[in-house]
């Protein structure tokens, strides 16, 4: 069973066997030059991309329940110009088959 909370209502979710897989791949964060609210989790963030993928939706039709889009967009822009979705696609994670096997059960 997942120790993982997902906060998202929707169709997607990161197992923690997926998690273990990915997590590593994942840059650490850099230092914030401002005081200014938390990083928002990893996590979270790799759901709410992976919805987009599956779903097709726009990055500002994102469900609230994700969080902020433009939090979201910029850290998938972060993590692609670091190569972390390119590394998800060469170990099989970043795969049509792999994200609808993560798929909640409607």
């Amino acid at each position: 069973m997942s120790t993982h909370k997902s906060y998202s209502t929707e169709s997607y979710y990161i197992s923690d066997e997926l998690w273990a897989k990915i997590e590593p791949l994942i840059p650490p964060a850099k230092a914030k030059k401002k005081p200014g609210r938390p990083r928002m989790d990893d996590r979270m963030v790799m759901e709410a991309i992976f919805h987009v993928f599956i779903s097709g939706c726009a990055w500002k039709s994102l469900p609230r329940s994700f969080g902020a889009p433009s939090t979201i967009h910029e850290r998938y822009q972060e993590w692609k110009r670091q190569g972390v979705l390119r590394d998800l696609w060469l170990c099989g994670i970043l795969t049509s088959r792999a994200l609808n096997n993560n798929r909640r059960a409607s």
